[in-house]
C-alpha cells in the first residue's frame, strides 16, 4: 500500500485530533471528578464557601475572639460584685479567718484583734479639701458649722469640728476651730485657739496663741504666751513676754522679764 504526501497529512491530521479529543474527555471527567469531591465535603449551597476557605475562617476566628473577649469581661464584672458582697456582708470567710463577728446592727471585733492601717482613720465625715497626712485619725460629725476637720500633719490627730492639726505629731482633741500648727503641739479644747511654738500647748479658753516654744495656756481669753516656756494659765488678754515667765490670772497683764511672774490683781512687770 502506497502512501502519498496527501495522505500522509490526512493521517497525522486524524491522529492529532484523536489526542485532542481525548484529552478534552479527560479534562472534563476530572472538573465533574472535583465537583463531585466538592459536593460531598460541603453541604448544599456552600461549595461555593470552599474557594474562600481563608475568608470564611478568618471571619470566624474574629468572632470566636470578640465572643471570648466578652465572655472574660462579664466574669471578672461577676467576680468583682462577689467580693463586694462578700465584703458587706461577711460571706465567704468563716470565724477563723474574719476577726468580726455580728451582733444585730453591730459588728464586733475580737477581743485580741490587731489591725494595722498605714493610711488613717476617718469617723464620721470626710474634708474634701483636706490632703490627709499619713497615719492620721479624724472623729467629726461637724455639728457645730458644718466645717470639718483636717488632720494634715504625719501622725495627726483631731476631734471636734472644724480643727487643724497641721504639724506631725500634733492633735487637737476637741472643740471647734482650734489649730495645732507646729510639731508636737496640741490644743485640747475651747474655740479658735492656736498652738504655734513646736510642744506648745493651750488646755481651752477662746481665741489664746501659744507661740514660744514650750509655751503653756491653761484657759482664758486672747491671752499670748510669747516666749520659750512662758505660761499663762487664766484671764483676758494676757501677755507673756520674757522667757519662762508667767501670768496667773486677771486682765491686760503684760511680763516682759525673764523669770517674770504676773499675779491676779497685781501690776505686770
Amino acid at each position: 500500500m502506497k502512501f502519498d504526501a496527501s495522505s500522509l497529512i490526512v493521517v497525522l491530521i486524524s491522529v492529532v485530533a484523536s489526542w485532542t479529543g481525548l484529552s478534552i474527555k479527560y479534562d472534563q471527567k476530572l472538573d465533574a471528578l472535583s465537583n463531585q469531591i466538592d459536593a460531598c465535603a460541603y453541604p448544599k449551597g456552600e461549595a461555593s464557601l470552599a474557594r474562600n476557605s481563608e475568608d470564611a475562617n478568618s471571619a470566624l476566628l474574629s468572632q470566636i475572639a470578640e465572643a471570648t473577649k466578652i465572655s472574660t469581661r462579664s466574669l471578672e464584672t461577676s467576680e468583682r460584685i462577689e467580693r463586694r458582697l462578700d465584703a458587706e456582708t461577711g460571706a465567704g470567710l468563716s470565724n477563723e479567718e474574719s476577726p468580726f463577728t455580728k451582733d444585730g446592727d453591730w459588728w464586733v471585733a475580737a477581743g485580741d484583734a490587731m489591725f494595722l492601717i498605714p493610711g488613717g482613720i476617718v469617723v464620721g465625715n470626710r474634708n474634701e479639701g483636706c490632703t490627709y497626712g499619713r497615719g492620721v485619725l479624724s472623729v467629726d460629725n461637724g455639728s457645730w458649722s458644718g466645717d470639718h476637720n483636717c488632720p494634715s500633719g504625719s501622725g495627726s490627730v483631731t476631734f471636734g469640728s472644724g480643727n487643724k492639726a497641721i504639724g506631725p505629731s500634733t492633735s487637737v482633741t476637741g472643740g471647734y476651730g482650734n489649730i495645732a500648727e507646729e510639731q508636737g503641739s496640741s490644743v485640747s479644747g475651747g474655740n479658735r485657739n492656736k498652738t504655734v511654738g513646736q510642744q506648745s500647748s493651750i488646755s481651752g479658753g477662746d481665741g489664746n496663741t501659744a507661740i514660744g516654744v514650750f509655751s503653756t495656756i491653761t484657759g482664758g481669753m486672747n491671752n499670748k504666751a510669747n516666749k520659750i516656756c512662758s505660761s499663762i494659765t487664766g484671764g483676758i488678754r494676757n501677755r507673756a513676754d520674757g522667757k519662762f515667765s508667767t501670768i496667773l490670772g486677771g486682765k491686760n497683764k503684760i511680763t516682759r522679764k525673764m523669770l517674770g511672774t504676773s499675779y491676779k490683781g497685781l501690776k505686770s512687770i
